[in-house]
């Protein structure tokens, strides 16, 4: 207003006032939408090096849902990933879970499936009248508006991420979709790393295991070979005794003595089943 009145002060006519006024109306509006793309821009690169840093998966996908919402104003979200055995989405990780379904999503069915299909973005301003919308869904939801984009990592399938809002006034919009859209291509590159990384860790664990598995199996026939060398040392020595009380009966012994050798027979035979015993017990560690 300041500006018109300035402007007719200096003898300029009224269309001429209002065409002027209107271009600095509009450069305003501009400077704004500028400023605030640039705001955009520059959480996103912020956000863009939080996501890689991250190596946890569970934790990332957390990072993602999150960071996504903050930056689009969405009320809630969720990252589907791609499942290519079950050929299926898979909801991994959900903000705001208590109107969320947990099931597998096939390709087509319902926003989600449809943008991994067609692996292009979607927007859906009016969710409550989409004839997509499961009813199942808009029964128990009160989601209006529904914007989705795929995760690629090399024109490969990822997944998908989700953003919504139970808000009727909230629309998104082509700005969202584009910010969005540099917003997913950064976080399907840290899901994929992420999941490198997790495999890795898995495989040295894998190792880890194998290798103390390995140690515990030689451990366990060493032993195994160790006592199969008692046994038939022990067993030898027995025999020798049996042999030498069989021979002292037969020499027609007195009474005492030969009670001596019956006990001495018994425990000799109750030693031989011991190191029968011990004897198995070789076998399975040299088996192991």
């Amino acid at each position: 207003l300041e500006y018109r009145n300035s402007l007719r002060t200096r003898g300029l006519s009224q269309p001429i006032v209002r065409s002027m006024a209107h271009d600095v109306t509009e450069r305003v509006q501009a400077e704004r939408e500028l400023g605030k793309r640039s705001d955009r821009i520059h959480t996103l690169r912020s956000v863009t090096l939080e996501l890689a840093r991250e190596l946890d998966l569970p934790a990332l996908l957390s990072l993602v849902v999150r960071r996504a919402a903050a930056l689009l104003g969405a009320l809630s979200g969720a990252v589907y990933l791609w499942d290519e055995a079950a050929q299926l989405l898979i909801p991994h990780t959900v903000l705001d879970e208590k109107d969320r379904e947990q099931f597998g999503l096939k390709l087509g069915q319902g926003v989600a499936g449809k943008v991994a299909e067609r692996r292009e973005s979607m927007i859906v301003n009016d969710y409550r009248h989409w004839p997509g919308a499961p009813p199942e869904v808009l029964a128990r939801t009160r989601i209006t508006a529904i914007m989705a984009e795929p995760l690629l990592y090399r024109d490969r399938l990822v997944g998908v991420i989700h953003m919504d809002t139970e808000d009727a006034r909230v629309a998104f919009s082509e700005r969202d979709r584009e910010l969005l859209r540099l917003f997913a291509s950064h976080a399907a590159i840290a899901i994929e790393h992420a999941r490198l990384f997790w495999g890795q860790e898995r495989a040295y664990r894998d190792l880890e295991h194998a290798q103390e598995e390995m140690v515990r199996t030689e451990k366990l026939r060493a032993l195994g070979q160790m006592a199969a060398g008692i046994a038939h040392d022990l067993n030898n020595k027995l025999a020798a005794i049996l042999g030498q009380a069989e021979l002292l009966k037969l020499r027609g012994v007195p009474p005492h003595v030969r009670e001596g050798l019956l006990v001495l027979e018994t425990a000799a035979t109750d030693a031989a089943q011991v190191v029968r015993r011990l004897r198995d017990f070789a076998r399975q560690g040299e088996t192991a």
